[in-house]
């Protein structure tokens, strides 16, 4: 009977073990579960954030290089007005200088009343010319003993008019006006060199990018 009943006993206590590890295996098991699933969820969580970091990281990227583009074309911009600015300066003086001479301007005025006499099939040209009242005097004078020299007086109706401010003279013919002013000549030669200096400027952009 004793041994019955201690064998009992060690079974119950076999059994009790064998329950024992049983569910400390299970416990261990879940943990490591419910281990693997938040070190899961928290690698996914620090994804999106890194995600989400090199998305912004990217989109303030973008957007400096955006500003930066466009910060550098407002100075090439400006560089290039400030240039053109500098020329028409530059030009300014001696153009003036070139306009105030009247001799100058008598052989350029013959040279263009001459091509339209040759020019005009219909008879006697009338031209109506424009000039400062300062030069006024002397530039008629010379004009026309010009064309006395050159035997076109005859077939030009000159009508010179006090009208401009500044040096150089207006001609008009057949409803047009040309205009040979100090600020026409400027604007034509700064136009002249405007486009050579946007083709640099524009190569040195695309060098830069």
């Amino acid at each position: 009977m004793a041994e019955t009943i201690q064998g009992f006993v060690e079974k119950l206590q076999d059994d009790g073990v064998k329950a024992g590890q049983k569910a400390a295996e299970q416990i261990k098991t879940e943990a490591q579960r419910k281990a693997e699933q938040t070190i899961e969820a928290a690698n996914a969580q620090a994804q999106k954030i890194i995600e989400k970091a090199e998305s912004q990281a990217e989109s303030v990227y973008n957007k400096s290089q955006t500003e930066l583009k466009l910060a550098i074309r407002d100075a090439v911009l400006k560089l290039h007005h400030t240039i053109a600015k500098s020329i028409s300066k530059v030009l300014v003086k001696p153009v003036e200088d070139t306009l105030s001479n009247t001799e100058f301007l008598a052989t350029i005025l013959q040279d263009i009343i001459v091509q339209y006499a040759d020019g005009d099939s219909k008879g006697k040209t009338e031209i109506d010319i424009n000039v400062s009242d300062k030069q006024s005097t002397k530039l008629t004078e010379l004009v026309l003993k010009k064309l006395k020299e050159s035997d076109k007086s005859d077939d030009v109706s000159l009508n010179f008019h006090t009208i401009l401010q500044k040096a150089g003279f207006e001609y008009k013919l057949s409803g047009a006006t040309v205009e040979v002013t100090q600020d026409s000549i400027v604007q034509l030669l700064t136009e002249l060199v405007s486009p050579r200096l946007r083709e640099l400027l524009s190569q040195d952009m695309q060098k830069e990018e």
